[in-house]
């Protein structure tokens, strides 16, 4: 009888310890499914606005001032008209009103703030987008270190 008890007992241990290992590992896996989505989007949102700032150099002969405040919360604030009276507005160009943000993490919070920066480099990694406003180049890249995310990525080569 007593060993009757002490294998029910085991068994109930055993499946404690399987039940812990199963959600501890299905956990890790829905952090690889998030992290993975969450780099897709971050590239994609990227190349959406790298798009967008050249269609809006194309019409312009410049790069928009992403930089100024408010602008990241409301696009419509860089509209204007042209000498030939045409409205250009890098909002419909873009197709958003807002700039998209870049995913947070344990350590940062999601963010669209527009930093001006000339060495990409050297960023804060807060999160958000390091932009070359100030040197006229366009170019553009997610503000986040290389091991936000489970997938370690350069964004300054993004």
């Amino acid at each position: 009888m007593e060993r009757d008890g002490r294998i029910t007992t085991l068994n109930w241990i055993v499946n404690i310890a399987v039940t812990i290992l199963f959600i501890y590992l299905a956990m890790r896996g829905i952090d690889d499914l998030t992290g993975t989505y969450k780099i897709d989007e971050t590239i994609r949102n990227t190349k959406e606005l790298r798009i967008a700032l050249e269609r809006y150099y194309q019409l312009t002969g410049d790069y928009p001032e992403l930089t100024k405040p408010g602008v990241n919360l409301n696009l419509h604030l860089l509209d204007y008209t042209n000498s030939k009276g045409q409205k250009i507005s890098f909002a419909e160009i873009y197709g958003r009103k807002t700039l998209a943000k870049t995913y947070g993490s344990n350590s940062i919070i999601a963010s669209n703030e527009v930093y001006d920066i000339q060495d990409f480099e050297k960023g804060s990694k807060n999160g958000g987008w390091n932009y070359n406003y100030s040197q006229k180049t366009g170019e553009i890249h997610p503000n986040l270190s290389e091991d936000i995310y489970i997938e370690k990525i350069n964004w300054n080569r993004q």
